[in-house]
């Protein structure tokens, strides 16, 4: 419903997650940033060859919807898959089960965002949580 509305200002989101791998300690940074039009826009910056790193993509449509527990989901038109900048950064064979959920009530001061990466085999997916956290200015 209408309590999930992200408000309509350009607001950036942003936060890091620690990813163990092989005894490696990874970490993959994400940064979402929402404008006017109900568009999305997504960047990545990892410090390994096991994360991921990419410029900003977009725009993404996407629509919200409340859940029982009052949750609000944030999800992602499946189109965000056959994107240009998704398919050149093999970004739906890295990244599945995507979530962002937020407490409802105007612009949220944190969304969290799980979804599985793909690390490597024979490891395969392992389930990532962010806290990307409402930045003070765009960056």
């Amino acid at each position: 419903g209408s309590e999930c509305n992200i408000e309509a200002e350009a607001a950036q989101f942003q936060g890091t997650a620690t990813l163990k791998v092989l005894g490696l300690t990874n970490h993959e940074t994400i940064a979402l940033k929402f404008n006017e039009t109900s568009h999305l826009y997504y960047q990545g910056k990892g410090d390994t060859s096991h994360t991921i790193t990419f410029d900003w993509c977009g725009p993404l449509l996407y629509h919200t919807s409340m859940a029982r527990g009052n949750t609000c989901y944030l999800v992602l038109d499946d189109i965000w898959k056959d994107s240009p900048c998704a398919v050149k950064h093999h970004l739906p064979s890295k990244m599945r089960r995507l979530r962002m959920e937020y407490p409802p009530a105007g612009l949220p001061q944190s969304i969290k965002m799980t979804a599985d990466i793909y690390t490597v085999w024979p490891m395969g997916w392992k389930k990532t949580t962010w806290l990307l956290e409402k930045q003070e200015r765009a960056l």
